[in-house]
């Protein structure tokens, strides 16, 4: 099985097959004992709450930073209203991080947007964005290796929405909330990553099947059954292994996960749980107080094996020795049996309620007892801050510095735990009075959320690069606001680079306009042709190479209300183009984007074609309303590239920017009046290449070109198309030869593509990435204890 003993132990294995052993080991275990008996030996082990790493001076302040750093929160859960433990924390800590970095935040949801949840966060978020849940697809993990719970966010458009965010906003750290976001872990070019481990989920699972919650309760099917143990330590442990920073909320979670891993602790911060001290605080002197209290979110299946079996084994012998006693339920969404227990045995259930602070402060004790779980319980910290004892199990008060009689009281067998509320309703002794001013003297001192927000910022600040980033200086600046900014990526140049500016120059629209060229390689003839222009150039950096990269390169240097996309080898068919592209914007409802026409030639002057004549396109058509959506002449709103950017280090960038817009429920409408001449000159080699790349990208959207369809499109073939992709025969004279060679050469690149094994951009975030490198001296300094 896993090697729990401690890094320190001579006996531990290391080295390059290490994990490989670990694994093999797990699974003899599970033939031997069965997945019950590694549930044990997983969630074995416990050790009393024992001091976090030491505090260190510059954990507790933000470090200096040239610059603020963007960063990136990814939630799986609303954060808003803060109902259950995971919430609180992101929420205060995202909060107090914004006053050191630019914060933005992807948060998973039912929809598209979440009004309520975005004015919440919008007074320290730069920018909220949410995600919709994906729709399940089995063809992502064929063969079951990814725990229930993590297929759930399972979605390569995720991948790219996260790699969007990061190109076009310039982030520079991406927080992954939960173990279930680590399959999302990059790599994202200029950013790193921090998985942040709420709790070690495959600690947290073993214990629950060890407590048998996996049978007892319909709602564990996410547990899943048999090997789902196993598949879940094999996630998240490669997730730890492929992130630059994990944060964990305790000391003994660290301990394990360190013993774990190839590097020990050398990535990992305790970065505790915290409570808000200024908000949660004793009631006046002499108020009254009475009765237990039982605080858990219910989804939480933990918390409802706790209150279950909290009221068969400890209730009723309180009751028996204290008639009088009374005991208030309250967390998020209770189940109809919870709700039933209301006004029965002296059992008032609260439910979900605002504020939990008044709670705290009109009882005599909380009772916390868990039987599994990870990580920290917030709730105890938060009754320790309003003066209000705690009676918890070792796992309940573990990773909290605390010792038991001294600031809480622990008990794990049903009777101690009814001795322990009965000695605190009754006060004897002072008991209650010593560990209320014990306990609040701890949180004041450990776990105020200021000073672990500066913890959080110190993490942080180890990861920043040195330096603004190179993409840094192309940002907008101020001063007047043209109504558009044309963008025109720029790697050919060259005559069609001459052809495009000229016809751009002739556009008699009478709004200001500004004209951006992206400089993907650019010669230095193309860079005076563009000034003569009177163009800006975007110096594009290494990670601006693709189309979609470069256009958010663009976007952030252009200053413009609707930007305007143009490739450099299109040319706007007459001096009305621009007018025509833009005349959507002004109306009542504008929409997201505008796509104008596109008329293919081989040759300037030549009879158009449709270059994406092949089945695969005419599907994607059909799925997308009517045309398949092309940067080579297109506008977008500058607030919603601000929610959507385009797709970097991604083939088909266009067609993934259409399926988020529609995702998105924005409207893309066609004005085909505003075209434009795509000059694409036959070239055998290139058509092939480039064709064979498309089968690839259309095989990661999820379309397959059948071989049925192969044969019709080589019978077919390609002919002159109008601006919406509409075919007309094929032309007679010099261009047929044309037509019909490139007819010929499409489609088997296109299917090769398609149908080669291996390496299909679809599986790219369930593979191993490549771990960014990082200069381990920046581990080392004041408070990093390795």
């Amino acid at each position: 099985m896993a090697d729990l003993r401690p890094a320190t132990d001579p006996r531990r294995r290391s080295g390059p097959l290490s994990g490989l052993r670990r694994l093999v080991g797990l699974g003899s275990l599970a033939v031997g004992v069965g997945w019950r008996g590694v549930a044990r030996r997983l969630s074995a082990g416990v050790a009393p709450a024992g001091a976090l790493c030491p505090p260190a001076p510059a954990g507790d302040r933000p470090a200096a930073a040239r610059r603020p750093p963007g960063v990136l929160v990814v939630s799986p859960y609303s954060i808003f209203p803060t109902i259950h433990g995971g919430a609180v924390r992101i929420f205060n800590l995202v909060r107090r991080l914004a006053e050191h970095a630019e914060v933005s935040m992807l948060i998973f949801g039912g929809g598209t947007d979440d009004p309520p949840q975005r004015a919440a966060l919008a007074p320290f978020c730069r920018r909220v964005f949410f995600q919709r849940y994906p729709q399940s697809d089995p063809s992502l993990d064929p063969w079951g290796l990814l725990p229930p719970s993590v297929a759930h966010y399972s979605a390569p458009e995720v991948h790219d929405r996260i790699a969007a965010i990061v190109d076009a906003h310039q982030i520079d750290i991406v927080l992954l909330e939960y173990s279930e976001m680590g399959q999302f872990v990059g790599p994202y070019p200029g950013a790193r990553t921090v998985l942040v481990e709420h709790d070690l989920s495959f600690r947290s699972h073993a214990r629950q099947r060890r407590v048998g919650i996996d049978h007892r309760y319909p709602e564990a099917d996410v547990l899943g059954r048999g090997s789902d143990l196993l598949r879940r330590y094999s996630f998240e442990l490669a997730a730890c292994g492929r992130v630059d920073q994990i944060h964990v909320m305790s000391n003994a979670d660290r301990e394990l996960l360190a013993g774990l891993l190839p590097d020990g602790a050398r990535r990992i911060r305790v970065i505790p749980n915290g409570v808000d001290i200024s908000h949660f605080h004793p009631p006046p002197p002499a108020s009254p107080r009475s009765g237990v209290l039982f605080v858990g979110s219910f989804p939480h299946l933990p918390n409802l094996d706790a209150l279950d079996c909290f009221l068969g084994t400890v209730w009723p012998s309180v009751r028996r020795r204290v008639s009088e006693a009374r005991l208030t339920v309250a967390g998020a969404r209770p189940p109809q049996r919870v709700l039933e227990l209301n006004g029965r045995d002296g059992i008032v259930v609260a439910g979900e309620v605002p504020d939990l602070a008044p709670l705290y402060r009109g009882h005599q004790v909380l009772a916390v007892p868990l039987r599994a779980g990870s990580g920290t319980r917030l709730k105890i910290l938060e009754a320790m801050a309003c003066g209000l004892p705690v009676v918890s199990t070792t796992i309940g008060a573990e990773g909290i510095e605390g010792h038991s009689g001294e600031h809480l009281l622990v008990a794990d067998d049903p009777a101690s735990f009814a001795d322990r509320l009965i000695t605190l309703l009754a006060d004897r002794g002072g008991t209650a009075a010593r560990l209320a001013d014990n306990g609040r003297a701890l949180v004041l001192n450990r776990y105020g959320w200021d000073r672990i927000a500066g913890r959080l910022v110190g993490a942080i600040a180890e990861l920043v690069p040195e330096g603004p980033r190179s993409h840094d200086v192309a940002t907008a600046d101020g001063g007047h606001i043209p109504e558009a900014s044309i963008l025109i990526p720029v790697r050919q140049g060259g005559d069609l680079l001459h052809r495009c500016l000229d016809g751009v120059s002739r556009q008699r629209h009478a709004g200001s306009v500004e004209v951006l060229c992206v400089d993907r390689g650019m010669a230095p003839g193309d860079r005076e042709l563009v000034a003569r222009h009177r163009g800006r150039l975007v110096p594009a950096t290494e990670t601006d190479g693709d189309l979609g990269a470069a256009i958010n390169a663009g976007a952030r240097a252009a200053r413009g209300r609707v930007l305007v996309l143009l490739a450099e080898d299109a040319v706007p068919a007459d001096a009305e183009w621009l007018s025509r592209l833009l005349a959507p914007f002004a109306s009542e409802a504008p929409p997201a984007a505008v796509q104008g026409g596109i008329q293919a030639q081989f040759v300037p002057g030549g009879p158009p074609y449709d270059p994406f004549f092949t089945a695969e396109t005419r599907r994607w058509r059909q799925r997308m309303g009517g045309f398949a959506f092309s940067i080579a002449n297109a506008a977008v709103r500058r607030d919603v590239w601000e929610r959507l950017p385009a797709i970097p280090s991604a083939g088909l960038a266009d067609r993934r920017w259409q399926r988020e817009l529609a995702a998105n429920a924005e409207l893309i409408l066609p004005c085909w009046a505003a075209a434009v001449h795509w000059i694409r000159p036959l070239r055998s080699e290139a058509v092939l290449r480039d064709a064979w790349r498309e089968g690839r990208h259309w095989r990661a959207l999820g379309l397959r070109y059948r071989l049925h369809e192969l044969v019709g499109d080589l019978w077919r073939g390609t002919g002159p198309a109008g601006v919406s992709g509409e075919m007309a025969a094929v032309p007679p004279g010099e261009l047929k030869d044309a037509h019909r060679r490139y007819g010929l050469l499409r489609p088997p690149a296109i299917y090769l593509g398609n149908h080669m094994p291996g390496g299909s951009p679809r599986a790219r975030y369930n593979a191993a990435g490549a771990h960014i490198p990082m200069n381990p001296s920046r581990f080392r300094g004041p408070g990093v204890v390795d």
